[in-house]
């Protein structure tokens, strides 16, 4: 049995969180087994699953640089032997670093999933991100990215750098019988006549759902029949949902929180959005397209998660734009789509990322 030791800041329902627990579900469990470090004791949403699976779950404090290392240090230690430290933790991926080389671990893996880390960086926020990258070089021996962009921007010195897409479970998002789309559009109170949009994500400044809000805004004030779906939590789902009223959408916008029916809520859908200010190689966008569903995706996302399949039109964030190509899309559903598209996807299936990383901890 190899033990690997994952260090994520929490297992929730969000993309690299989804990817990773997508190769959990699929490896060889009796020759690798997966335990996690977390940076919160909060409950999340895969601990359950984890455990049935075998793996555990730890915690560490990440108050500063020397606190982390030990606490990371102490983790290995006592619960090792590990034959690899995987770590996703972007510009904190150096602190477990230093712990596992500390540790005497053998691979130490950087995963970038990610193409920046602010917004807006000032010079403090500019130089805590030159010398993380720093610890990254250092202590790191094994270097992965979901994308190209992710892999130039935590590791732009490195040369070999292990790409390995964020994979998904095909059969799950394309068995989906019409009986289970019926049921899921009555209970959400979905009309025949009205479109649906679709926005997952965690509920934060990032995601960018205000910008969704104000296209549906712009809907309503041109009188189409329309409903909304915002799949997520985070610490603006008060702030959304008040602004939601005021622009009175209740009836239009629904907050339907943590899923667990995502492929059934794509099958309903006739168009996710994603405008987002950054991302990684989102998973969700790979999902979408392994489901069929056509999307409207911000311009500052990586346009490799495109696959060529006539699903993902990337734009910028121009409110009356967009509001165009939501309603030329509500018109031509099916216009521009590959026939063949799940044969192009086929490098997304999750049994080639399986052999990919497995590759990485034989080492």
């Amino acid at each position: 049995m190899k033990k690997i030791l994952h260090v994520i800041g929490g297992m929730n329902r969000a993309g690299a969180e989804t990817m990773l627990m997508n190769i959990y579900r699929a490896i060889d469990r009796s020759e690798y087994q997966f335990d996690f470090v977390y940076y919160t004791k909060v409950k999340c949403d895969y601990d359950d699953e984890i455990y049935s699976l075998g793996g555990k779950v730890f915690y560490a404090r990440a108050s500063n640089l020397v606190v982390n290392v030990f606490d990371i240090y102490k983790l290995i230690r006592k619960n090792g032997p590990y034959v690899a430290v995987h770590s996703h933790t972007l510009l904190n991926i150096g602190y477990s670093m230093i712990a596992a080389s500390l540790a005497g671990v053998k691979i130490r893996i950087a995963h970038s999933h990610n193409t920046q880390n602010f917004i807006k960086p000032n010079l403090f926020q500019k130089l805590y991100e030159k010398s993380a990258k720093v610890l990254v070089y250092t202590f790191a021996n094994q270097y992965i990215c979901c994308g190209r962009e992710a892999g130039e921007y935590l590791f732009p010195n490195q040369s070999h750098v292990t790409f390995i897409p964020n994979s998904i479970n095909f059969d799950s998002f394309t068995d989906i019988s019409q009986t289970s789309c019926d049921e899921l559009s009555q209970s959400l109170d979905i009309k025949s006549n009205e479109h649906v949009l679709i926005q997952v994500g965690r509920l934060s400044e990032v995601k960018n759902f205000s910008f969704s809000i104000d296209v549906c805004s712009e809907l309503k004030r041109r009188e189409v029949a329309f409903k909304f779906l915002i799949v997520g939590s985070g610490h603006l789902e008060a702030e959304l949902k008040n602004k939601v009223n005021q622009l009175g959408l209740q009836d239009n916008i629904k907050f339907l929180g943590i899923r667990t029916d995502i492929p059934v809520l794509f099958k309903v859908a006739d168009l996710f959005l994603m405008p987002s200010y950054h991302e990684g190689f989102p998973v969700v966008l790979v999902e979408s397209q392994v489901a069929g569903l056509y999307s409207l995706v911000s311009d500052n996302v990586s346009s490799e998660v495109d696959r060529g399949v006539g699903l993902v039109s990337f734009n910028s964030l121009k409110l009356n734009e967009w509001t165009e190509l939501v309603l030329d899309r509500f018109t031509n559903k099916c216009k521009n789509i590959d026939t063949d598209y799940l044969e192009k996807l086929s490098d997304f299936n999750i049994d080639n990322s399986v052999k990919m990383i497995t590759t990485i901890y034989d080492k």
